[in-house]
């Protein structure tokens, strides 16, 4: 196959589409937002240092959301499920549907976990982790303390 170059009426055209496309993702450009953890029974305490923040863009109907939560010093793991609130309210799923990845990291030792978030169908304003058949807590996958992070990473239709 040979390539030739576009007519100029094609370049025209080309110039058009990539200015509307261009029009598009500047209106759906990432907005920062102060991400919160709570947990069922006592929400987390960041700590001196610590920190919970994330940005999220929408498409059409479609939000892309990024948050990242570092526990400083001082902080405290609270008790229960973990739940991150979403800026975006979701569309009420049908089941505990997987939105997204969740990378966890224990700085004491120096070890990863992989998880997943789901939409909770009876709270679509937030996004509960698990890894395999376990949720996240304030004991799982360790004990939280100083140092560790996760960051969630979802795509999730908009309620």
């Amino acid at each position: 196959m040979t390539w030739r170059n576009p007519q100029p009426e094609t370049a025209g055209v080309l110039s058009n589409v990539f200015a509307s496309l261009e029009a598009y993702f500047a209106k759906a450009k990432y907005k920062e937002f102060a991400a919160s953890v709570s947990a069922t029974t006592t929400p987390p305490t960041m700590g001196t240092g610590g920190s919970a923040a994330g940005r999220y863009a929408i498409h059409g109907s479609t939000v892309h959301f990024y948050a990242q939560v570092v526990f400083g010093t001082g902080m405290t793991p609270g008790a229960g499920y973990y739940n991150i609130a979403l800026p975006v309210p979701a569309k009420q799923p049908w089941d505990y549907s997987r939105v997204g990845l969740v990378t966890g990291y224990d700085a004491s030792a120096a070890e990863h976990a992989i998880g997943f978030g789901y939409i909770n169908p009876s709270d679509a304003s937030s996004v509960n982790v698990f890894s395999g058949n376990v949720t996240w807590t304030d004991a799982l996958p360790w004990v939280w303390a100083a140092g560790d992070s996760f960051d969630v990473h979802l795509v999730y239709e908009r309620g």
